[in-house]
């Protein structure tokens, strides 16, 4: 509650100009809270670089379209889709297993296996972190929460392409760090 209230002040004082000891609006007050959000939004996923799995899109223009993905960028996340150099974390859309679906075994995911061997390859290089392969509850959570919400609970496959057990659903956590902070 305390991070949701401290960007409930900031949108306040943006968008009505009070400064924090209460003087008088400020001339450059920006009186639309989509504005403000945006600008409050942008920076929190500055440092990720999204690649996707899992989504039945046949294109990477069509999938910027898919409403996680708009989102991740208006956080400001690069998006790739591809698992490359530069990847910071594979986004991996999972079936329920409901409705005659069987869950599927990521591990054997081509996406997956890529990403396990360039986490190999950081490992080998030193000083890089390994991809982080996720389920899409992690990137919901994060915007949920305006915080990186640590990873672990929502890993797919470890780090050396162990499958972990199954990630769980978008609920509240406890925040790890702002997404912006280094």
């Amino acid at each position: 509650l305390h991070v949701l209230a401290q960007y409930l002040r900031h949108v306040h004082s943006a968008c009505f100009g009070i400064k924090a000891g209460g003087g008088l609006p400020s001339a450059t007050v920006t009186r639309d809270v989509r504005v403000v959000l945006s600008e409050l939004c942008r920076p929190l996923m500055a440092h990720v670089e999204l690649s996707f799995t899992g989504y039945k899109h046949p294109t990477a223009e069509v999938m910027r379209e898919e409403p996680v993905c708009r989102l991740a960028v208006r956080f400001g996340a690069s998006l790739s889709f591809a698992v490359r150099a530069s990847t910071t974390h594979l986004v991996v859309r999972e079936s329920s297993g409901r409705g005659g679906e069987r869950p599927v075994d990521w591990s054997q995911s081509p996406k997956v296996r890529q990403a396990v061997r360039e986490s190999a390859e950081r490992a080998k290089e030193g000083g890089r972190d390994a991809i982080c392969v996720v389920s899409e509850a992690w990137l919901l959570q994060c915007f949920c929460s305006f915080w990186a919400v640590d990873e672990e609970p929502y890993l797919i496959v470890t780090a050396d392409g162990t499958p972990t057990n199954p990630p769980p659903r978008a609920e509240a956590t406890t925040p790890a760090e702002p997404l912006g902070a280094e």
